[in-house]
């Protein structure tokens, strides 16, 4: 089978938020919801900040929005991205579920990898890393080894929001539903078409044109709740699509827990000076420092 091609991979990598769900594989538009009138919201008719009745007007302001209300709360991000086959094979499956401490210092994250391609495979099976605000480690198994190292803090939740963000730039919507009323919050399913310019070409990629879905269901206060994206490369005759879905949730009862992974990663490792980044593996007879990547 022929490998993705590189702008494809790229991207699945990017909106995986790899450093590592609404409803996976569906067409967005056939996600249940209840349709209801959409009551506008008194500032200046909008229903979320950026958000009208029939578009996304100014995504940074949503995305801003968005942040704010996860500001100093914790949270749980699952997420899963992976790339489909014309037909409907996983060639690629990115799955991760992530739990942050109100001031992101603290954290929990675990990524799982899954590859059926039989070219180009990475290899990795496993990716995760904990912090208590003090000390951060990470685990990565790799075709059948598993290491450990320190790491330095995670921005990978400030990946996944700026994927959100790059995402609605490009998103033409079609229909804003209101959907259900929760703790007297609005929510609204937000449904659009996705167009991207074909530039740049390589010579794999003279046939590709690029288009895609995305539902994302938002609150008055401009959280984004639920968020599914697929975009379509149609090359030659072939179809390959790139999924992601994302779930916020425990907004202000996540709680971190410290894996079992991490009394062996202690073991494996200790500080080198006062830099607490920097560490040197033990039993490691080159005395190598390690430093996260």
């Amino acid at each position: 089978m022929r490998s993705l091609p590189l702008i494809a991979l790229a991207i699945l990598l990017v909106i995986a938020g790899c450093n590592s769900p609404l409803i996976a594989g569906k067409d967005p538009r056939h996600i249940p919801v209840t349709p209801a009138d959409v009551p506008p919201n008194s500032d200046r008719g909008t229903l979320a900040p950026g958000v009208t009745q029939t578009d996304i007007v100014r995504p940074k302001s949503l995305i801003d929005a968005h942040r704010e209300v996860l500001e100093n709360r914790s949270v749980t991000v699952e997420q899963t991205t992976r790339s489909v086959a014309a037909n409907g094979t996983i060639l690629t499956q990115v799955a991760g579920t992530d739990r942050y401490g109100p001031n992101r210092t603290s954290y929990n994250l675990t990524t799982n990898v899954t590859e059926t391609r039989s070219v180009d495979s990475s290899g990795i099976d496993r990716i995760a890393e904990w912090s208590d605000g003090e000390t951060q480690y990470r685990m990565v198994k790799w075709n059948d080894t598993t290491t450990y190292r320190p790491a330095y803090p995670t921005l990978q939740i400030t990946h996944q929001i700026h994927s959100i963000l790059s995402i609605f730039n490009k998103t033409d919507v079609v229909e804003v539903e209101n959907v259900s009323t929760e703790n007297g919050l609005h929510r609204y399913a937000v449904q659009g078409k996705l167009w991207f310019p074909n530039s740049r070409k390589t010579s794999d990629e003279r046939a590709m044109r690029t288009t895609g879905d995305v539902l994302a269901v938002i609150d008055e206060r401009g959280f984004v709740r639920k968020y599914r994206s697929e975009i379509r490369y149609q090359q030659n005759n072939s179809t390959i699509r790139i999924v992601q879905t994302i779930h916020y949730s425990n907004l202000g009862t996540t709680t971190i827990d410290r894996p079992v992974w991490v009394d062996t990663a202690v073991n494996a490792t200790e500080p080198t000076n006062e830099n607490r980044h920097q560490w040197t593996m033990k039993n490691n007879t080159s005395s190598k420092t390690a430093l996260s990547q």
